[in-house]
């Protein structure tokens, strides 16, 4: 096509080329108003409120790592109780806990996981994430966070839905209009005058759609609850035996697996919550851990780890009642990784 002259213009019908840059001039100033009023509500969301109360652990693995960081502090929160083992091929098994001990696991997320594990519906962590009981809870934990403004669900705001495809429509149609129907601009180079403020708009649509996560006041709770909880950290030297279980529980939510393997090794590696929390990107965000995680599959750390046994009704690294760090009945010490989703190092009470 070629360029239509302003003297041709009024012979042929078609916008002159000085109509057709006020026209995209006036497209791009709504446009950008448009931006601005959609990255106004946006910054809202994403600065969220300070919080009201405390953070619940759950609430800060969540904000951490999403469910499934939740999932493992819940599992961390049962162990403490004694309400949850692991059979030797790292399926989950529902344990009684003692009647008279104070009760950690007191959350509605501790009960959907205790109760998936007890009635056989979850076995693993791939079947306890999937657990429609389990995800209700974490559906029930997510919305809290999103009421308290600490977390962003940009796609369920009316307002803001609206506005974002509002732009996307403005942009959309000004590719149409200035590319398809108006050829004053058509050949290159000129075409890049209509191109450029076009593509800025659509740059602002795209990016002013992104959003999930904490808000900036989500990871102002964390930041601040982990400043203030040095002495759960195993990067610092923290030791988790005799902890009480509510810290064991927010040192989970807020170090990943390094608290985990300090809390109870055996148990960690036999289930695969190194490799489960590895899958949220915050595994060893303490960076105290550094050794290789069991894999969730059906065998990991299994029975050559321990003479047969399970990962042991206690709270640290030993399977049954064997002493030193990685104890299994009085023999030497399991080692800490596993290979390739087989038995951990080298075998205890069984080979040499």
């Amino acid at each position: 096509m070629r360029l239509i002259r302003d003297d041709d213009a009024h012979l042929t019908g078609a916008p002159s080329v000085d109509e057709t840059l006020w026209l995209l001039t006036l497209h791009f100033l709504i446009g950008l108003v448009l931006a601005a009023v959609v990255w106004r509500r946006r910054s809202a969301l994403v600065r969220g409120t300070p919080p009201t109360r405390d953070p619940h652990p759950y609430e800060i693995a969540y904000l951490q790592g999403g469910g499934r960081h939740a999932i493992a502090a819940s599992l961390a929160a049962l162990r403490t109780d004694g309400a949850v083992d692991a059979h030797g091929d790292g399926r989950l098994t529902a344990a009684r806990p003692p009647s008279d001990a104070p009760r950690t696991a007191d959350h509605p997320l501790d009960g959907a996981v205790f109760t998936a594990i007890a009635e056989e519906r979850a076995g693993t962590l791939a079947e306890l994430t999937a657990d429609t009981g389990v995800s209700s809870a974490l559906d029930g934990l997510r919305d809290g966070l999103i009421e308290q403004g600490l977390l962003i669900r940009l796609g369920f705001r009316p307002g803001l839905w609206a506005n974002r495809w509002l732009l996307r429509g403005w942009v959309l149609a000004g590719f149409v209009y200035f590319f398809m129907i108006d050829d004053a601009y058509d050949d290159f180079p000129k075409a890049l005058i209509v191109f450029a403020p076009l593509a800025v708009l659509s740059w602002a649509a795209i990016r002013l759609a992104a959003g999930h996560g904490p808000t900036k006041e989500g990871e102002r709770a964390v930041a601040q609850v982990r400043s203030s909880s040095p002495h759960l950290d195993p990067a610092q030297g923290a030791s988790y035996d005799g902890l009480a279980g509510p810290a064991v529980v927010m040192g989970v939510a807020l170090f990943g697996t390094a608290a985990l393997m300090a809390f109870d090794e055996m148990f960690a590696q036999t289930v695969g919550l190194g490799r489960y929390l590895q899958l949220t990107g915050v595994a060893a965000s303490s960076g105290g851990y550094t050794g290789s995680a069991c894999s969730s599959s059906a065998i990991v750390c299994s029975s050559a780890s321990c003479g047969g046994g399970g990962s042991g009704g206690g709270h640290h690294h030993g399977c049954g009642s064997g002493g030193g760090h990685h104890g299994c009945g009085g023999g030497g010490g399991c080692g800490s990784s596993c290979g390739g989703g087989s038995s951990c190092g080298s075998s205890c009470g069984g080979g040499s």
